[in-house]
């Protein structure tokens, strides 16, 4: 039996040593007073710790039996896809519930079994597609020596600084940019207190003049402090703390501390930059965290879907190709529903699509949030003249398009075409998937291999900044036949 939780006061009467009442949504004092009323967030129960083997001796291709999974197995829990069925990682995430099944007339019994949403056919296809960022090594990250002190001008940084502030306030104006997605809280249920703060306090200073912006910073200061107060106290080992949130809920905060910390950092007020600076290791500490709780996904992710050797192939022989596997389970699960029918194919190559692309949003998101705290925080120290120690780097995509893509079939089409283009341009046993799929420090291969156009606003920012100006800007004239692109903001 699930053991009661006891409610604690709101945050509000525990501060002011007041009795509160524990009303839902708010206590009546807090009602009476016209003030904000949150409670503390409740430790959940950790489970049992679970041993993780190390990154290098998980498999990378993500093969399983497809035929012997059920429809609705994909149970990850930060994709927030409105079909995953109730479960729970080794991590001590718990999946969305199934939506609620249509009622039709009763059918007669059949031998046939078919599935109600998604086939596994779609869900072997989406996972095999998916390998070449979900898999567990793309998730490692690498570290390279401290660069020379004069190797970074105070104009490259500087101009990463406005870029960053230009994203901000594109977020606010168009509701996205280029390290929040479209999608990540303007669909489904998904839309966290934190967030909703953090833009109505982003609207509210870009509309500053010098005679509210005492307001303005009071709102700024306040929204800080709540979210600070709302989040549960770190634990002594990072991967305990790492689980007691979602994923998701890791990414939010980690959004909405960013956001106050561009905006009060670069402000021009003394109060607002000390503020900030006094976050910079909260901030990184989260973002820590975002990542910690990701790994923790994608490792259980491939250990619960990786087939038994003994299973699917006998000890002698060696293990088939992954393409093979993937392509082999995706024809055993067709085989399985007994319908091969057009129109079948083309919902489960929507459905597959959409997996496919829900994934990858949350995992880009991840990945170019984490890269984007690093070098924010990196670069505010190396303007004090403060050089610390590389944080790392960690991959992400830059191909042109495919995070501006509004929807999932565009997204899907343009990685098609890719595919498409580049086959039969690789050598045998190549991974052409990987092109546009780049380490964020050790980059400088894509602008031999591509044109400047051809790779997206954020990839184009971070190797300004971490190859200077001069140069990504050569790279751009020499390349302006297929596009021209803005670098200065």
């Amino acid at each position: 039996m699930a053991r009661i939780v006891k409610q604690k006061a709101c945050i509000a009467c525990t501060e002011s040593k007041r009795r509160c009442d524990k009303g839902a949504p708010s206590c009546s004092r807090c009602d009476d007073r016209d003030i904000d009323c949150r409670y503390p967030v409740t430790k959940r129960r950790r489970p049992p710790l679970v041993q993780q083997p190390a990154l290098d001796t998980l498999t990378d291709t993500l093969e399983f039996d497809a035929s012997s999974l059920e429809a609705g197995i994909w149970s990850m829990p930060w994709t927030g896809l409105d079909f995953a069925p109730t479960s729970q990682l080794a991590s001590g995430f718990t999946a969305p519930q199934f939506p609620p099944p249509a009622k039709s007339p009763p059918q007669p019994t059949t031998q046939t079994t078919h599935t109600p949403q998604h086939s596994t056919s779609s869900v072997a296809s989406s996972l095999a597609g998916s390998k070449w960022f979900l898999a567990p090594s793309t998730w490692t990250i690498d570290h390279c020596p401290p660069p020379a002190q004069d190797s970074y001008p105070v104009t490259v940084m500087t101009n990463f600084n406005r870029g960053l502030q230009a994203w901000i306030r594109r977020w606010v104006m168009q509701g996205h940019n280029p390290f929040i997605h479209r999608s990540l809280y303007a669909e489904r249920d998904h839309f966290p207190v934190c967030i909703q703060d953090a833009f109505t306090a982003a609207s509210a200073y870009y509309t500053k003049t010098p005679l509210n912006e005492t307001f303005v910073y009071r709102i700024l200061d306040e929204r800080v402090a709540a979210l600070v107060a709302s989040q549960p106290a770190a634990v002594g080992d990072d991967s305990l703390s790492a689980a007691m949130l979602d994923t998701r809920d890791h990414l939010a905060r980690v959004h909405a501390l960013l956001v106050y910390t561009v905006i009060r950092l670069y402000d021009g007020s003394v109060g607002q930059r000390a503020a900030a600076e006094n976050l910079l290791p909260t901030l990184t500490l989260w973002a820590k965290h975002l990542w910690d709780s990701a790994l923790a996904d994608v490792d259980s992710l491939s250990q619960s879907w990786l087939p038994r050797p003994s299973e699917h192939f006998p000890s002698n022989s060696a293990p088939p190709d992954s393409r093979e596997v993937a392509t082999s389970a995706a024809d055993a699960a067709a085989a399985a529903t007994g319908n091969n029918s057009d129109q079948h194919t083309r919902q489960d190559t929507f459905e597959a699509d959409l997996m496919a692309w829900n994934l990858w949003v949350l995992s880009e998101s991840i990945r170019r949030t984490w890269i984007l705290v690093s070098v924010t925080v990196g670069t505010y120290y190396a303007l004090k003249g403060l050089w610390g120690e590389c944080p790392g780097y960690a991959q992400f995509t830059a191909r042109a398009g495919l995070w501006d893509a509004a929807s999932a079939p565009q997204w899907a089409a343009m990685r098609r075409e890719d595919l498409a283009r580049k086959e039969g341009i690789h050598a045998p046993g190549g991974d052409g998937e990987r092109d546009f799929f780049i380490p964020s420090m050790h980059s400088e291969g894509i602008m031999r291999e591509a044109a400047a156009a051809e790779v997206d606003e954020f990839a184009r920012h971070m190797l300004s900044c971490m190859w200077g100006l001069d140069r990504v800007e050569d790279w751009a004239l020499r390349t302006s036949s297929k596009g021209k692109v803005s670098l200065i903001y």
